[in-house]
């Protein structure tokens, strides 16, 4: 309802005039104050109506969806979003997507929507916080100010809450999303970037749309130049850029385990950036991008940033539409008061709502509506801007594809040379053998494009060549279904004739490393040996083994390690007394740990993995000392030279006449036993034992003693 304007002329001749006057005026101001409440009143919208508004909107747009308000789930921004009388409603959809409707017909009705992701917890998002903030404050200003719904806005309410069957939201034109990553800024990704006493810092938004960008072309092999800056807090941040290579193959769309290359890119787009490095936050001008793309990752130098203040609204979207037209991704920007974020802008549906990548592992990501939500806040949408025309120069880029190339991770991704934007070559005849260090027992692959020619072909082998069993064949535009391929190794072969050529394909692969060891072994001899179970191979991943070391009559054990070879820091070996339940030890790394005490008649050895990178594993032999017998009358023996290469020399104690000389090696076995009587100096020979640690013992019926040596 619109407020009719009154002017008011008052004329008072006598007292009574007066005061009837003002009492017809305190009554036309009463009914002004009733208007303005119901005029407010009319335009907030309940969650009964917003309900009904986002399930005939999400039926629109995905007719193929069954969609039910018994999947909907509130999400709670009780910090920014009025409890009251609500400026947004946001559901989530079970798993299905979300959904944002405003709180108030003054707006457009729909904010924002996807049917791929969730809306994540804003207590734990600030930078999702301050993008939901500004619309908010955009409906405070509606509301604050009277401002009614548009024409375009009153017709979009009408629709969806059933007040008329005209559609208003039918698009004319649309670009699906197409970036080819769902990468974040913590855990797996920050690996690289420098650390604290709270731990790593995070890669920083503009770092990780940077590095999003990259891996959706592929591009560059190799850096240019070098740089160094100083990061508060951190010191000196420096990259020799064109020193590194970036291997898209070992890379994916998105860092389940850690993964190496994707960690290095992140980090060396942070650097090129001069990130400000924070546990919590870290950040960087998005309009140094467009340079740093240029110095350092040869990108195409047509790259610009844009600041959206004094652009129209339709200038600006015509921008972003050109580029998305030609599936070039637009690295975005925008800040309030609450600070500012980077995202990717990567596809678009009808003239108003933009899908956004927002850099957090794909939480939110979806179409967002770019403009104020009624032209009368344009002005808060002026604190935007962007880099376009971001693209690999034409005369360097696509590589194309060519000969064999092997893959030694056990995660990554293969495409066929072209990128993402042109077809492959005529002639292609290219392939790649995944055989991961870690010997996996099968792999997923899961295709992410597909569109191979009539006649073109590629093949998946089940083995380490053409030769090995044909696991599928693909060919046509038909996304395939997640192939599982049960092989310790895969070998792909893709090739093309001379004519019909298309967009190629892109799929993602991971093995599975099978676990090495699993549950508990009890050892109660006085020496055994044990390992991680994985033999030649590496060990594998999510492996959570222990040992239970009870010797009788213990009263400490020691173990000593033989090999050692496990992921620095995320897997672990763990000794505990296995008494009072302490951690005495905990290793790990490639640097063999010193022989370790347990002053107890129990140890438990842990040895516990992640899902990601594995290694050789460990080999390990304890021994125990005990209160019975061993040494009582404090006998002694001698061995040299130790190291030993030829012969081993052992000399008993005066004390000790006769007894029994026995070399154990690593495994606990048995190698060498020996009776002696009166004997000063016993020669062993041991040229040919294996190199290694063994361990000899001098039993005699006074007691017995041992000692480690050495043959190189």
């Amino acid at each position: 309802m619109g407020l009719q304007h009154y002017s008011f002329i008052f004329v008072f001749p006598k007292t009574n005039q007066i005061i009837m006057t003002l009492r017809f005026f305190f009554v036309l101001l009463s009914i002004v104050f009733v208007l303005f409440s119901i005029s407010a009143k009319a335009q907030s919208v309940n969650q009964t109506q917003a309900e009904d508004a986002a399930i005939k909107f999400l039926q629109v747009k995905y007719p193929q969806k069954s969609i039910s308000k018994a999947n909907f789930q509130l999400q709670n921004a009780s910090d920014i979003i009025d409890a009251q009388n609500p400026q947004l409603y946001m559901f989530n959809i079970g798993t299905e997507g979300f959904v944002i409707i405003a709180g108030d017909k003054s707006s457009i009705p729909v904010i924002a929507y996807s049917d791929h992701s969730s809306i994540p917890d804003i207590e734990f998002n600030p930078n999702f916080e301050n993008w939901i903030q500004n619309y908010v404050n955009q409906i405070d200003y509606f509301r604050n100010n009277n401002i009614i719904g548009t024409t375009k806005s009153k017709a979009e309410w009408a629709f969806l809450l059933n007040d008329t069957g005209n559609n208003p939201f039918v698009s004319t034109k649309a670009v699906d999303p197409f970036l080819r990553s769902t990468w974040g800024q913590s855990g797996n990704y920050q690996l690289l970037c420098p650390t604290d006493a709270q731990g790593y810092a995070l890669v920083g938004c503009v770092a990780t749309a940077m590095a999003q960008v990259i891996y959706y072309y592929r591009f560059p092999a190799t850096g240019n130049g070098s740089h160094t800056y100083y990061a508060p807090g951190y010191g000196n941040q420096s990259v020799n850029f064109g020193a590194s290579t970036y291997d898209y193959n070992l890379m994916a769309d998105e860092a389940n385990v850690p993964m190496f290359e994707i960690a290095e890119l992140s980090y060396h787009c942070a650097v090129s950036v001069d990130m400000y490095f924070g546990y919590d936050g870290s950040g960087a001008n998005t309009y140094d991008v467009d340079d740093a793309l240029e110095d350092y990752f040869r990108y195409d130098t047509d790259a610009n940033y844009q600041s959206k203040f004094g652009v129209s609204n339709t200038t600006w979207k015509t921008w972003l539409r050109s580029d998305l037209d030609n599936f070039h991704p637009v690295i975005y920007s925008g800040s309030g008061s609450g600070g500012g974020h980077a995202f990717v802008a990567d596809g678009y549906d009808g003239t108003d709502y933009f899908h956004f990548d927002w850099g957090w592992d794909g939480y939110a990501n979806g179409y967002f509506y770019l403009d104020a939500l009624n032209p009368a806040g344009s002005d808060f949408n002026d604190w935007q801007g962007a880099v376009f025309e971001v693209y690999p120069p034409s005369t360097s880029y696509p590589y194309g594809c060519s000969g064999n190339t092997t893959l030694e991770f056990t995660h990554g991704s293969i495409e066929d040379g072209s990128g993402p934007m042109a077809d492959y070559a005529s002639n292609s005849s290219c392939s790649w053998l995944i055989s991961p260090d870690a010997q996996c027992d099968y792999y997923s692959i899961n295709f992410q494009e597909m569109n191979i020619a009539t006649d073109d072909q590629l093949v998946i082998y089940e083995g380490p060549n053409n030769g090995s069993t044909v696991a599928g064949t693909y060919t046509g535009s038909t996304l395939p279904s997640t192939l599982t391929v049960n092989s310790s190794e895969v070998f792909l072969e893709f090739t093309s004739n001379s004519s019909n050529n298309s967009d190629g394909f892109l799929l993602n692969y991971a093995g599975h490393v099978p676990t090495s060891c699993q549950g508990i072994q009890v050892l109660t001899a006085q020496t055994d040996t044990f390992d991680d179970g994985s033999g030649t191979n590496h060990y594998g991943n999510n492996s959570f083994c222990r040992w239970n070391i009870t010797p009788a009559g213990a009263t400490s054990i020691t173990i000593h390690f033989l090999e050692f070879d496990v992921e620095e820091t995320l897997d672990y070996v763990r000794i505990i007394d296995g008494s009072g339940g302490a951690t005495i030890a905990e290793y790990s790394g490639s640097s063999l740990p010193s022989s370790t005490t347990v002053n107890s008649d129990k140890m438990t050895v842990m040895f516990k993995t992640n899902a990601s990178y594995t290694g050789q594993g460990f080999k390990a032999f304890y021994t125990a000392t005990t209160g019975i017998n061993d040494n009582p009358e404090g006998i002694s023996m001698r061995i040299f030279p130790n190291p030993a290469t030829d012969i081993l020399k052992i000399a008993p104690g005066n004390n000790v006449e006769e007894g029994v000389i026995v070399i154990y090696d690593y495994s606990g076995r048995e190698i060498y036993n020996y009776s002696f009587s009166n004997e000063d100096l016993i020669i062993i020979p041991v040229a040919e034992f294996s190199a290694g640690i063994y361990q000899v013992g001098l039993l005699s019926e006074k007691g017995n003693v041992w000692q480690k040596f050495m043959i190189e």
